[in-house]
């Protein structure tokens, strides 16, 4: 398992990760972080390092994943520019056939997770709303 501190938001990593742990009917994969400047894996599951054949291989993967993810800072722009009246996009949600991928913006920063898909969007997205708003 990989667990580090926020730097970007400053969200208590351990209390996040237990309020999935107990209170969220998905399991956490993924939870990071990130913003124009760095990328920062604040929780990365066994089973996640498991399927990248550990932790290496695992960062190896995640550039790529990074890079995608910045993207999205700069899509949730095109949104704004493109329906102006919509007002401004803060929150993505990509719904896979067994996963969910939710990230959540603030001002030029975003939390991202990843979770195990069977339980209600709203929670996982309440959740992460609340880490922010902590801070």
């Amino acid at each position: 398992m990989i667990q580090n501190e926020s730097s970007i938001f400053g969200v208590d990593v351990d209390a996040l990760v237990r309020v999935f742990r107990d209170e969220v009917k998905h399991d956490l994969r993924i939870l990071a972080e990130f913003d124009d400047d760095s990328f920062e894996h604040l929780y990365v599951s066994d089973e996640v390092l498991d399927e990248y054949d550990g932790e290496g291989g695992y960062l190896d993967r995640m550039s790529t994943v990074e890079s995608f993810l910045r993207a999205d800072l700069l899509e949730r722009d095109a949104y704004t520019a493109l329906v102006p009246q919509a007002g401004e996009a803060h929150l993505f949600v990509t719904q896979t056939e067994n996963q969910l991928f939710v990230r959540i913006f603030d001002d030029d920063r975003a939390l991202f997770a990843c979770v195990v898909d069977h339980g209600p969007i709203d929670t996982v997205v309440e959740k992460l709303e609340d880490a922010i708003d902590a801070h």
